[in-house]
């Protein structure tokens, strides 16, 4: 499945640029691997092994929060290596930070505000600010972005927000699934009428 995410012109399959990116969520699951293995080693005794997996975590922690930070925008984008910019695509992965709990708290309350006003729609989160026609892109919503925005959110004391986004989910979900009497992979979080389709 595609998302503006990838595409260097932000629109056409043909642009795809996916590995010239370093995209939020892959960093902050190698920074959640790098803390496991630490907390493995220490288990087993292994200080030197544990210190160093830790070392590895806190250093791309601290990289995430330089580079995939835009402090304009109050939120984390991917960044394109080769260019040595941040991509100008707004996305639900903006909350993977939060849900690994890997942002500072003052990052955290930015993007609270970012999803708030830009991602959050009638029946949930988008999963970018852009509509393309690509799968992973407005006016879809997928579970998997609903479920780490809110755990994130609330992982971070916002809690009424995180409540909000389930909420809206959920109904969206329940809705759809009266009409049609299926789960779906994706839903039209935008409309504001649910299509049994």
């Amino acid at each position: 499945d595609y998302s503006s995410r990838w595409l260097a012109d932000g629109k056409t399959l043909s642009s795809i640029q996916a590995t010239s990116l370093l995209t939020i969520e892959y960093n902050c699951l190698m920074v959640h691997l790098a803390q496991t293995l630490s907390h493995a080693y220490a288990l087993q005794g292994d200080k030197e092994k544990a210190a160093l997996y830790m070392a590895k975590a806190d250093t791309l922690k601290e990289a995430i929060n330089t580079y995939l930070w835009n402090e304009k925008e109050g939120a984390y984008f991917d960044y394109n290596w080769q260019t040595q910019k941040l991509m100008g695509v707004l996305s639900a992965a903006t909350a993977v930070p939060l849900f690994l709990h890997q942002a500072p708290q003052a990052y955290a309350d930015k993007v609270a505000k970012t999803i708030e006003n830009r991602l959050l729609h009638k029946g949930g989160l988008t999963a970018t600010d852009r509509e393309t026609g690509q799968q992973w892109d407005y006016p879809n919503g997928w579970a998997p972005n609903q479920w780490m925005a809110i755990k994130g959110l609330e992982q971070y004391g916002h809690d009424t927000l995180a409540a909000e986004i389930g909420h809206r989910w959920m109904d969206r979900v329940i809705g759809t699934f009266e009409k049609s009497g299926v789960l779906l992979e994706k839903y039209d979080v935008v409309a504001n009428q649910i299509s049994p389709t």
